[in-house]
């Protein structure tokens, strides 16, 4: 009992100081356009950085199409190498760069397979389902996965957890990946 007094008169006493902010006219509940929340008339789409380098190797699984600003590329399966050129990237072998962002369309299928360079370990490789973002911010080349958040979160808990681990670990797990997921997605749709 003496902890839930103690926690009742800290919340009587942050309410008070609330309230005495407004009064002050220091502080002012946030309006209704600033709590405005996206419309999630769909799956949220997550973007996560997979790759970033002077040089990165993609294995494309399958023939994919490359969108790219003003056009559209055919690629066949196999290895490309997507380099940073003082223009902006190209794919190796050719001689366009690109200055805009780049969308290798994955499908909706597993298309693409790139080594993760992880700060410790051994490199592994990861294939991806999703659609790969490129672009350069000058320095070097950017792949970004565009994944629904229901494929993200399978994906992270697989690979962040044992599948022997207890039940209760996993569900914790996933309520943790989803807040963080939902976090970095609200913050991007802020900006």
């Amino acid at each position: 009992m003496a902890g839930l007094c103690s926690r009742t008169s800290r919340w009587r006493r942050a309410l008070g100081l609330g309230l005495t902010l407004v009064a002050a006219g220091l502080w002012a509940p946030p309006s209704a356009a600033e709590e405005e929340l996206p419309k999630l008339d769909h799956e949220p789409l997550l973007r996560v950085l997979v790759a970033r380098a002077h040089r990165v190797p993609i294995r494309l699984l399958a023939p994919v199409r490359l969108d790219l600003p003003g056009r559209s590329l055919h690629l066949p399966k196999g290895e490309v190498v997507v380099e940073v050129v003082p223009a902006g990237w190209r794919i190796q072998g050719r001689s366009d760069a690109v200055s805009g962002t780049g969308v290798l369309q994955s499908g909706g299928r597993a298309a693409f397979q790139l080594d993760a360079i992880p700060i410790f370990g051994d490199p592994r490789p990861l294939r991806l389902a999703g659609d790969l973002l490129i672009s350069t911010d000058g320095e070097a080349v950017q792949v970004v996965e565009r994944i629904p958040m229901e494929a993200y979160l399978a994906s992270v808990v697989g690979a962040e957890m044992k599948p022997h681990w207890p039940d209760q670990a996993l569900a914790a797990q996933a309520i943790v990946a989803r807040s963080y997921a939902a976090a970095r997605w609200m913050e991007r749709f802020e900006e």
